[in-house]
C-alpha cells in the first residue's frame, strides 16, 4: 500500500491505495505501508493524514466484509420477505390489500439487511483486520519523496495563472509532462496509478474531461466546458491541468 501527501497551494490532498486494496487473511499478519510527502509534516499535517487514512482503512474493510457477507443477506432477506408476505396474505383473518403485503415484507427484509450489515462491521474479523491497517498507519514514518516537490511545485505554478489562462492552455494541448528524476520513475508510476483509480471515484468530472483531452477533444467547444464546470461547481481546474501533466 502507498500514500502520499500533497501541499496543492494553501489545500492539502491524501492519494491512498488503502481503498483499492484487497484483504486477504496475511492482512492481519503484516501489513506494507508507505506514506510519502515532499517534506516534514507539520503537527496539524500529521493528524489529519492520520484521520484521513484511518477513514480509508474503515472503508476498505468495510467494503470487504460486505462483498464477503452479500449472498448471506440477500438470501436471507429474501426468505423473510417470502415469509411476510405469505404470514400476512394467508395467515392473517382480515387479508391485508397486496400491495400492504409487499410493503411490508420489503419494510422487514429492508431491516434485517441494515441491521446485518451493520452487525457485520463489527465482527471481530472485520476488527481484527481494522486495527491491523490502523497500527501500520500509526507505525510508518514518513519518507521524503522528491517527486512529490516537483509535483507541487509544478501545481503552484498553474496557480499563478488566472482561469482563463490555464483553460486557453489546457483547451490548446499546451500542458507539458513533469519532469521526473528516472531514480523516481517507480514511485511515481505507482502514484499515477493510484491517483488515476482516485479520480475516478472522487473527481469524475475531471476524469471525464482528462479522457477528452487525451483523445483530442480539445479546441473552442471543450474551453466553454472547462469554464462553465469551473464557474457552476466545486471543479479544480488547476487539479485537471496537474493531472494532464502527470500523464502526459
Amino acid at each position: 500500500m502507498k500514500c502520499f501527501f500533497l501541499r496543492l497551494g494553501e489545500e492539502k490532498m491524501v492519494i491512498s491505495s488503502i481503498p483499492q486494496i484487497e484483504i486477504d487473511s496475511e492482512t492481519t499478519d503484516k501489513v506494507d505501508l508507505g506514506i510519502y510527502s515532499s517534506g516534514l509534516l507539520e503537527w496539524e499535517d500529521e493528524q489529519a493524514l492520520m484521520l484521513s487514512l484511518k477513514s480509508d482503512a474503515r472503508m476498505a474493510v468495510s467494503h470487504w466484509i460486505q462483498e464477503r457477507r452479500y449472498v448471506v443477506r440477500l438470501i436471507v432477506s429474501a426468505i423473510i420477505f417470502v415469509l411476510a408476505y405469505f404470514v400476512f396474505s394467508l395467515a392473517v383473518r382480515d387479508p391485508i390489500p397486496m400491495i400492504d403485503e409487499l410493503l411490508i415484507g420489503f419494510a422487514l427484509a429492508a431491516v434485517y439487511w441494515v441491521y446485518a450489515k451493520g452487525k457485520d462491521e463489527k465482527a471481530h474479523v472485520a476488527i481484527v483486520k481494522r486495527e491491523a491497517i490502523y497500527r501500520a498507519i500509526e507505525e510508518t514514518d514518513v519518507t521524503y519523496a522528491d517527486m512529490l516537490e516537483t509535483i507541487e511545485e509544478r501545481y503552484n505554478a498553474y496557480r499563478e495563472y488566472d482561469v482563463l489562462s490555464i483553460t486557453d492552455m489546457i483547451a490548446e494541448g499546451r500542458i507539458f509532462k513533469l519532469d521526473i528524476d528516472p531514480d523516481d520513475s517507480d514511485l511515481f508510476r505507482e502514484f499515477k496509478e493510484i491517483f488515476l483509480e482516485q479520480m475516478k471515484k472522487e473527481e469524475r468530472a475531471l476524469y471525464r474531461d482528462m479522457m477528452k483531452y487525451f483523445k483530442g477533444q480539445r479546441g473552442e467547444k471543450f474551453r466553454h466546458s472547462l469554464i462553465h464546470s469551473h464557474s457552476t461547481t466545486s471543479y479544480d481546474i488547476y487539479l485537471l491541468a496537474l493531472a494532464l501533466a502527470v500523464y502526459a
